[in-house]
């Protein structure tokens, strides 16, 4: 029995405005998305992806922050089905491959209060989809591996789940995923 329902940020959550930068400057693609993943594992902070993406793109990083803050919105069709979770009582998880000091700048603290953990792989020097970071996520909501489906809308991140024994659902849209549920029986 689903005891635990754990989602993805990006792309899940919120929309990811990095994808907008990589899209404009794709030329830079490769560099810019080096430079996330060194963020993602916990190599750099907050200020110094800023200053590497400013140098990259060659924006200032008062210009890149900004294409981050207005770019990322919640998914509130996702917040209310979080809400309904919430109301069965399933602990909610969130892993998030994201850098240090992200989390409070880009998730507003009334949707990460709807969270009973998160875990910021740049926090915990891990990512997705390495096996350690979901064992982390069951072990925070203190749940088996058989007791929790993971939500994300990369698919690898989804195999990396079922591999430690989770049920996982590729994320599509609020459609699939209410869909996704019902099978699992998981009422919202």
């Amino acid at each position: 029995m689903i005891q635990a329902v754990i989602f993805d940020c990006f792309g899940v959550l919120l929309i990811d405005a990095t994808q907008s930068l990589l899209e404009k400057y794709s030329k830079k693609k490769d560099r810019l998305l080096e430079v996330r993943r060194q963020a993602d594992a916990g190599f750099l902070n907050r200020s110094q992806l800023l200053e590497q993406f400013s140098e990259i793109i060659g924006m200032s990083t008062s210009e890149v922050d900004a294409v981050f803050r207005s770019e990322h919105q919640i998914n509130q069709p996702l917040v209310e089905a979080i809400n309904a979770l919430k109301k069965q009582n399933y602990q909610i998880g969130m892993i998030t491959n994201l850098g240090s000091g992200w989390i409070d700048e880009l998730v507003p603290r009334k949707i990460q209060d709807l969270f009973d953990d998160i875990v910021v792989s740049g926090e915990v020097k891990m990512t997705k989809p390495s096996s350690e970071i979901y064992e982390l996520s069951l072990y925070n909501l203190n749940v088996q591996a058989k007791e929790a489906v993971f939500i994300d809308d990369i698919e690898a991140n989804c195999w990396a789940a079922k591999d430690v024994g989770m049920q996982a659902i590729h994320y599509i849209n609020i459609k699939n995923l209410t869909d996704s549920f019902i099978k699992l029986d998981i009422k919202i």
